[in-house]
């Protein structure tokens, strides 16, 4: 009974601090300025999302721009990720290929075994689309709610 208490007690303490957590991010967000005073002090700070590729996060947060190793690392670890529905996906090469009969994951492994330097590319290179879409509809979430970026 004192274990499930102090589950109960651990589980409250860090859903407080996570809360506090985010209400301090979102602070953060919206009152980013440079630092110094001039005309372009009314324009927005560009921010880049280093290593992240949530989705969530990415709804979440106006950033600017993002990256990740996701798509080379995943797909060297044997991972295959596809952007359904609004949705970025991500399960193991063998389930996507048994699914989709998707060849260019396969990289003809089980016919003649994988081509001489290509076991990840076929990989590499579905991880790469869903970012990308990924990217896009992003882009189109946050153009729909009025948030533009200018290069």
């Amino acid at each position: 009974m004192a274990a499930q208490a102090d589950v109960n007690q651990l589980k409250q303490d860090l859903t407080r601090r996570m809360d506090g957590a985010m209400e301090t991010l979102k602070r953060e967000f919206n009152g980013l300025r440079t630092g110094r005073a001039h005309p372009g002090l009314l324009e927005p700070v560009k921010v880049h999302a280093y290593g992240v590729m949530a989705q969530w996060v990415l709804e979440r947060y106006p950033f600017y721009s993002a990256d990740s190793s996701n798509a080379i690392m995943g797909a060297g670890m044997g991972r295959v990720n596809r952007f359904v529905a609004g949705q970025l996906k991500s399960e193991g090469w063998q389930d996507d290929v048994r699914r989709t009969l998707d060849g260019v994951v396969a990289d003809g492994i089980g016919r003649t075994g994988a081509k001489s330097q290509s076991a990840h590319a076929g990989r590499r290179r579905r991880n790469v689309e869903a970012q990308l879409a990924l990217e896009r509809y992003v882009t189109d979430l946050w153009s729909a709610k009025g948030v533009t970026w200018t290069t």
